[in-house]
């Protein structure tokens, strides 16, 4: 995954509609108060302890464990008003994510297989207090993109087998959100990212 930085004001703009009519709505941050015992799971699931037991045990694509409130990706309001808002910027095949994570929110080791695909991660952070981790599908290394508060962005590709998958994980201190999406192809990846980031 690649980190890059957001400098279209006009984007920066659709992103703090985004955040405010949509993200800080109270109806998405209601969510069971944590537990100590979920607080120590949060932790655990982010390890390499962890990603080396769910590569033994196999898995569908989808996280095992989380603590967050996802909204459906098919059928869902709010995902056709992030799209709709998007589209104005890139083509996008498919929403894949969009996700709360309260105060010691997190989503364990997962690949993301079922949706394969170059993606857009978007991320916000209230505070900055949390991390994107993952691990590279050739050299194996384990790497952790801290977050910032507010916006950030990230692109790659997530694999459709065992030999490129890309597993990753998340874990936050503070309230999170995540909006992803995969592209048609790697060119109209580029060209999202050449937007976002203001060089045309």
């Amino acid at each position: 995954m690649e980190e890059i930085e957001i400098r279209n004001e006009s984007f920066i703009d659709v992103l703090d509609w985004i955040l405010t009519k949509i993200i800080l709505r109270d109806k998405n941050w209601k969510v069971p108060e944590p537990t100590d015992l979920l607080i120590e799971s949060s932790h655990k699931a982010c390890s390499e302890e962890y990603l080396n037991q769910i590569k033994i045990e196999g898995h569908n694509g989808l996280p095992k464990d989380s603590y967050s409130k996802t909204m459906g990706t098919t059928h869902n309001w709010d995902q056709s008003y992030v799209r709709t808002k998007l589209s104005f910027y890139f083509k996008v095949k498919k929403m894949t994510l969009l996700c709360f994570y309260p105060k010691y929110g997190f989503v364990g080791w997962h690949s993301n297989y079922d949706v394969d695909g170059y993606n857009l991660l978007l991320n916000w952070s209230e505070e900055g207090k949390g991390f994107f981790r993952f691990q590279d599908p050739k050299s194996k290394e384990i790497i952790t993109i801290p977050d910032k508060k507010g916006w950030t962005a990230k692109i790659g590709k997530f694999g459709g087998t065992a030999e490129d998958e890309l597993w990753h994980c998340a874990r936050t201190d503070c309230r999170r959100a995540s909006v992803a999406m995969i592209f048609n192809s790697k060119e109209e990846q580029t060209l999202a990212k050449h937007l976002i980031c203001g060089t045309i």
